[in-house]
Protein backbone atom coordinates (compact mmCIF):
# COMPACT_ATOMS: atom_id res chain seq x y z
CA UNK A 1 0.00 0.00 0.00
CA UNK A 2 2.62 2.42 0.75
CA UNK A 3 3.53 2.17 -3.05
CA UNK A 4 0.52 2.75 -4.12
CA UNK A 5 0.08 5.91 -1.66
CA UNK A 6 3.76 7.39 -3.15
CA UNK A 7 2.52 7.44 -6.39
CA UNK A 8 -1.18 8.88 -5.38
CA UNK A 9 1.04 11.87 -4.13
CA UNK A 10 3.11 12.37 -6.63
CA UNK A 11 0.72 12.98 -9.16
CA UNK A 12 -1.72 14.87 -6.36
CA UNK A 13 1.41 17.29 -6.07
CA UNK A 14 1.06 18.60 -9.19
CA UNK A 15 -2.20 20.33 -8.76
CA UNK A 16 -1.66 21.42 -5.42
CA UNK A 17 -2.56 18.45 -3.20
CA UNK A 18 -1.25 15.99 -0.83
CA UNK A 19 -2.43 12.84 0.90
CA UNK A 20 -3.69 13.97 4.28
CA UNK A 21 -4.54 10.51 5.12
CA UNK A 22 -5.21 6.87 3.85
CA UNK A 23 -7.28 4.16 5.42
CA UNK A 24 -7.72 0.23 4.05
CA UNK A 25 -10.89 -1.34 5.22
CA UNK A 26 -11.92 -4.37 4.27
CA UNK A 27 -12.28 -4.54 0.23
CA UNK A 28 -11.72 -0.12 0.29
CA UNK A 29 -8.51 2.33 0.24
CA UNK A 30 -9.47 5.84 0.92
CA UNK A 31 -7.11 8.76 0.28
CA UNK A 32 -8.06 11.95 1.79
CA UNK A 33 -6.06 14.58 -0.04
CA UNK A 34 -5.52 18.13 1.51
CA UNK A 35 -4.97 21.34 -0.45
CA UNK A 36 -1.65 23.47 -0.61
CA UNK A 37 -2.95 25.72 -2.77
CA UNK A 38 -2.90 29.16 -1.18
CA UNK A 39 -4.00 31.27 -4.09
CA UNK A 40 -5.58 30.66 -7.71
CA UNK A 41 -5.84 32.67 -10.89
CA UNK A 42 -9.74 33.50 -11.55
CA UNK A 43 -11.00 31.74 -14.77
CA UNK A 44 -12.64 34.18 -15.89
CA UNK A 45 -10.39 37.30 -15.91
CA UNK A 46 -7.26 35.46 -14.87
CA UNK A 47 -6.50 37.92 -11.88
CA UNK A 48 -4.89 35.83 -8.84
CA UNK A 49 -6.69 35.68 -5.70
CA UNK A 50 -5.63 34.80 -1.98
CA UNK A 51 -8.94 35.49 -0.76
CA UNK A 52 -10.70 32.08 0.81
CA UNK A 53 -14.04 31.89 -0.03
CA UNK A 54 -14.71 28.40 1.56
CA UNK A 55 -14.30 24.82 0.62
CA UNK A 56 -15.61 21.50 -0.26
CA UNK A 57 -14.18 17.72 -1.03
CA UNK A 58 -15.11 15.53 -4.60
CA UNK A 59 -14.95 12.14 -4.02
CA UNK A 60 -13.45 10.24 -6.93
CA UNK A 61 -13.42 6.68 -7.06
CA UNK A 62 -11.06 4.60 -9.09
CA UNK A 63 -11.29 0.81 -10.56
CA UNK A 64 -9.96 -1.27 -8.63
CA UNK A 65 -5.81 -1.50 -7.89
CA UNK A 66 -4.46 -4.41 -6.43
CA UNK A 67 -8.23 -6.15 -6.08
CA UNK A 68 -8.98 -2.99 -3.57
CA UNK A 69 -11.50 -0.49 -4.66
CA UNK A 70 -9.86 3.17 -4.23
CA UNK A 71 -11.73 5.87 -3.39
CA UNK A 72 -10.16 9.33 -3.94
CA UNK A 73 -11.78 12.78 -1.20
CA UNK A 74 -10.24 15.42 -2.90
CA UNK A 75 -10.18 19.14 -0.82
CA UNK A 76 -11.24 21.90 -3.53
CA UNK A 77 -10.76 25.64 -2.14
CA UNK A 78 -12.93 28.04 -3.39
CA UNK A 79 -11.83 31.83 -3.61
CA UNK A 80 -13.50 35.19 -3.80
CA UNK A 81 -12.17 37.11 -7.07
CA UNK A 82 -9.98 40.17 -6.24
CA UNK A 83 -11.32 42.05 -8.86
CA UNK A 84 -14.08 44.26 -8.61
CA UNK A 85 -14.76 44.52 -12.31
CA UNK A 86 -14.81 41.03 -12.93
CA UNK A 87 -18.44 39.21 -13.89
CA UNK A 88 -17.22 36.14 -11.42
CA UNK A 89 -17.43 36.60 -7.74
CA UNK A 90 -16.13 33.15 -6.94
CA UNK A 91 -14.39 30.74 -7.92
CA UNK A 92 -12.92 26.96 -7.41
CA UNK A 93 -9.05 25.96 -7.94
CA UNK A 94 -8.52 23.97 -10.92
CA UNK A 95 -7.20 20.54 -10.22
CA UNK A 96 -6.63 19.55 -14.40
CA UNK A 97 -3.18 18.10 -14.63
Amino acid sequence: MRQVLGGIDRILARVGKRVASSDACGETITVEACSTVRAAPCPACRRWSNRLHGRYVRRLEERPMLEQRVVLAVEVRRFKCANAGCSRRTFAENIHA
